[in-house]
């Protein structure tokens, strides 16, 4: 991919900020690119549409965007978490005259190309056909927390767009998982009609963190496995901390098979905002989250810049015999590493 020049940076930023769904594509292209200088072009493309919009509208903020919503759904593999989205984003644009709506899955990485192995583009087929949605398939390359690394930027691409809300789909390992609230404003977990030690392995950790649990399958053979699943979890939700004051996270059932159930996530979703807002933490966590990406992206350029440094390479040659013959702890060698980046 050659690097863009400044018209065709203008010329995206342009198609972008008019929701065109192929100039949002392209950018979020670079974005996950693992390339440092496509990903300085998103920057620019951010950079110039908020430059666009504070043309247009000097007095509005053209960097807020708290006005979207962000929200993630997580839970183990077999959850059903594609099947709940799409059936969760066919009844949002029914009920709200189709708003600009995107759905941004996170799965696992092929090992040969790198790219995302499974395509929501198939698994979601009837929502990806509406015109005012967005669906996109984004690799994880090995990354854990259930999101890619690059994700805030490609919330930001979606919501310069106008897509006023967002759906995350996280790439579902477990415990692991919990960095997915790092990004969103609300998370629903998603758990299978499962009982015992299955059921532990499957909420451990996440638990602390979700806004909303939804027992799935919840008809059929699995009805009354999905009530007593129901009843467990409400159970050791008692013992979860509280983390916002005038929400305790609901748990419910529900089957994206018939739908039963969905229509409740809506007004769900609506009441979670109406608390949140008013409490003035939808803002709060997303500055938190900011400088959370920050920190974030400052350790990974770093490592970047390291790994790329010629002194440093020459350095590690010299040591990785006396780590491999354990001569040399590994925590000393990166302090020897470190050294030699910052006195290069």
């Amino acid at each position: 991919m050659k690097r863009l020049n400044s018209s065709l940076i203008k010329s995206l930023a342009s198609g972008i900020a008019k929701g065109d769904h192929g100039c949002l594509a392209k950018a979020i292209t670079l974005a996950e690119s693992s390339r440092a200088d496509h990903r300085d072009e998103v920057q620019s493309i951010l950079n110039e549409i908020v430059k666009m919009r504070k043309e247009q509208c000097p007095s509005t903020d053209s960097l807020s965007s708290s006005s979207s919503l962000r929200i993630g759904v997580t839970g183990p593999p077999g959850a059903g978490k594609s099947t709940f989205i799409e059936a969760l984003g066919l009844s949002l644009l029914q009920h709200t005259h189709s708003l600009p709506l995107a759905v941004l899955s996170v799965d696992p990485s092929s090992p040969i190309s790198g790219g995302a192995i499974l395509g929501d583009l198939t698994r979601m087929h009837s929502l990806s056909l509406s015109p005012s949605v967005f669906v996109r398939g984004s690799p994880s390359r090995g990354v854990l927390g259930g999101v890619t690394q690059h994700i805030y930027e490609v919330m930001r691409l979606c919501e310069l767009s106008g897509k006023e809300i967002i759906l995350l789909e996280s790439v579902g390992q477990g415990q692991s998982e919990i960095e997915l609230h790092q990004v969103v404003d609300m998370t629903i977990l998603l758990l299978p009609p499962v009982g015992g030690d299955e059921l532990q392995a499957s909420k451990k950790g996440i638990m602390e963190v979700a806004d909303c649990v939804l027992i799935s399958k919840g008809d059929g053979d699995l009805r009354e496995r999905a009530r007593q699943t129901r009843q467990e979890v409400t159970g050791a939700m008692k013992y979860v901390h509280k983390r916002y004051e005038g929400w305790t996270p609901p748990v419910m059932m529900i089957s994206s098979a018939t739908g039963e159930g969905v229509r409740e996530i809506e007004s769900v979703i609506k009441s979670f905002y109406e608390c949140m807002r008013e409490a003035g933490e939808i803002q709060r966590k997303r500055e938190c989250q900011a400088k959370y990406w920050m920190w974030t992206h400052f350790r990974r350029k770093l490592v970047e810049r390291g790994e790329c440094s010629v002194a440093v390479q020459k350095c590690a040659l010299s040591l990785i015999p006396l780590v491999e013959r354990e001569a040399l702890s590994p925590s000393i060698a990166a302090e020897e590493l470190i050294e030699t980046f910052l006195n290069r």
